[in-house]
């Protein structure tokens, strides 16, 4: 997500509880399947810490509460490092969610 906006982040939190959901729905490797959405629960909760915002009890709850700091956090108010970590991160998250799709034989 290089060059992403605060914007387009936040789109992108909100999706990977999703996104996720719907991989694993389709996976036909449930044990590993389930080990990557940990992976992703895992990679949102420290993208969570990195803003200082709380861990919620699922990974939507977390997804949200991450999207919503986003959004709350004026353009003046992101120093660059901050918004490239979380660029970085949601691109992990997101090629996670890829291997999930992956998993799928069908």
């Amino acid at each position: 997500m290089t060059g992403s906006s605060p914007a387009d982040l936040a789109v992108a939190f909100r999706s990977f509880p999703r996104r996720t959901r719907e991989a694993l729905d389709e996976a036909d490797d449930e044990a590993g399947a389930a080990a990557l959405a940990a992976e992703v629960g895992a990679a949102v909760a420290a993208a969570a810490g990195r803003l200082g915002v709380r861990p919620g009890a699922d990974l939507a709850a977390t997804s949200a509460a991450v999207a919503e700091r986003i959004v709350a956090t004026r353009a003046q108010d992101w120093d660059e490092v901050t918004l490239e970590d979380l660029r970085e991160r949601a691109t992990a998250i997101a090629a996670v969610i890829r291997r999930i799709e992956a998993l799928r034989t069908r």
